[in-house]
């Protein structure tokens, strides 16, 4: 393995790492299951100001999704992260993404889905997600396109 390699496995390991636990933190503010006091309050609090701003069209596009268990829940999230990020990337999309696996948390926790235990794991599962979508963009993150 050559140290572009070993550079490549490192940064997707971070990637990946990085956007499940910032997932799974908005995820447990959002449905209040944790406090503030983290490493990242700066980032709920910016994620929160999207949620309020967008908030009836995260809710119109989970109402169009079929929710009927996890699995095809996780893979109609999957399906919407690919629509997202379709157009191009930048932080913006990857904060309305963490935002709108809040919601869908929330929404399948209301209709049984997934209990309060599970939401840590499921949100991991959004996350992974996410980070999937990203990591084949083969995305320099650090010089993605300011939020917008």
């Amino acid at each position: 393995m050559t140290d572009e390699d070993d550079n490549r496995v490192s940064r997707a390991t971070t990637v990946n790492q990085t956007v499940i636990e910032v997932t799974r933190e908005f995820v447990r503010r959002h449905l209040e299951l944790a406090s503030s006091g983290g490493q990242f309050d700066r980032a709920y609090e910016y994620a929160r100001s999207v949620y309020e701003q967008h908030r009836l069209q995260l809710d119109h596009l989970i109402s169009a999704m079929t929710l009927t268990d996890r699995q095809s829940t996780t893979e109609s999230f999957g399906n919407i992260v690919e629509n997202v990020f379709s157009s191009g990337y930048n932080w913006g999309r990857v904060t309305i993404v963490i935002v709108f696996a809040g919601c869908v948390t929330k929404r399948c926790l209301e209709q049984r889905i997934i209990t309060t235990e599970d939401a840590d794991g499921f949100a991991e599962e959004l996350g992974m997600k996410l980070a999937e979508q990203l990591l084949r963009s083969d995305l320099n993150l650090v010089r993605m396109n300011p939020i917008g």
